[in-house]
């Protein structure tokens, strides 16, 4: 836990330098996420996986380079995971209380992106700012729990023995940036992301791709 608080403080601290400038904005930003994963087949073994719909929040910090160019970083909690039914067939005893009717897991993250934006439409009170940039996520927990076939449920681990460490990420978004008054602006980015690893190599046959939307509330001029 030491090393996320690290690199927490790090960027935080670096951004309040930059907010010298009256440059900087800061938000609370909040965002809904739906990864598509895609699984590896187990030979013997029947599996359905339902991906569960992922949320992020946190900190949100912006640096306006100069007039058109900007730069977004920030620190997000985020969770995501997926369901899996196991289908044994009708020579397996469905009640049979060491195997596994579904397993559920969650996968907690402490995100950093790093974005690079353009504002394309640049006016008083709306802004329009594609940008571009790398999302690291730092694991920082998971659970996993399963229903037995005599309906317990405990505890287990079919999931989660070989999960990254760090998912490294491209991401692009569309900004929307709105500014309801003098030092405060509201944002709404619906993004694209593509994964450069695989949270588990042995259950995902593919990198992950998702999609979702994000928004802020932020103020600015704090600093004079």
């Amino acid at each position: 836990m030491d090393k996320y608080i690290l690199v927490f403080g790090l960027f935080f601290s670096s951004f309040l330098a930059l907010g010298q400038e009256n440059r900087m904005s800061f938000g609370l930003a909040g965002s809904v996420d739906k990864y598509n994963f895609d699984f590896q087949p187990f030979a013997g073994i029947n599996q359905k996986q339902t991906n569960d719909l992922s949320y992020s929040f946190g900190l949100r910090f912006q640096y306006g380079l100069n007039d058109k160019m900007l730069l977004r970083s920030g620190v997000f909690y985020s969770e995501k995971g997926y369901k899996t039914d196991y289908l044994w067939g009708p020579l397996v005893d469905p009640g049979d209380p060491y195997l596994p009717v579904e397993s559920n897991l969650k996968l907690y993250y402490l995100n950093v992106p790093i974005m690079i934006g353009y504002n394309i439409i640049n006016k008083a009170k709306f802004k329009l700012a594609p940008s571009t940039g790398i999302i690291s996520e730092f694991l920082i927990g998971n659970t996993e729990t399963s229903v037995f076939g005599d309906n317990s449920e405990r505890a287990s681990a079919f999931l989660n023995e070989n999960l990254s460490a760090v998912l490294l990420s491209a991401q692009a978004n569309i900004g929307f940036e709105y500014h309801f008054a003098r030092n405060a602006f509201l944002t709404f980015e619906p993004y694209m992301r593509y994964g450069f690893n695989k949270i588990d190599g042995r259950v995902m046959s593919s990198k992950p791709m998702s999609y979702g939307v994000s928004l802020s509330i932020n103020y600015k001029g704090i600093f004079r």
